[in-house]
């Protein structure tokens, strides 16, 4: 075989394999679990009641959230120590 034929060949074998690698790591094919706790009755799967207190709390709003306009002056943004502690 020609190297004007085998480089090209090499150089697609390469990106296959390159694909397949990115797609296997990054869970293609794989079930989509991550609405699960957005489901009602996500936390009776588990028999703890302290599990089932945390996967009721994991998307529980929180009262220490800010908005990233808090932070925001006239002369742009800014970070004050006093947002890093609870008020």
């Amino acid at each position: 075989m020609r190297w004007w034929v085998a480089v090209p060949v090499g150089v697609a074998v390469t990106v296959a394999v390159v694909a397949a690698t990115v797609l296997i790591a990054g869970g293609a094919g794989a079930p989509q679990r991550y609405l699960e706790p957005w489901n009602a009755g996500h936390h009776e799967q588990f028999d703890d009641p302290r599990v089932q207190l945390a996967a009721h709390g994991l998307l529980a709003p929180s009262g220490h959230n800010e908005q990233p306009s808090s932070g925001l002056g006239r002369d742009g943004p800014s970070l004050r120590i006093g947002q890093l502690v609870d008020k």
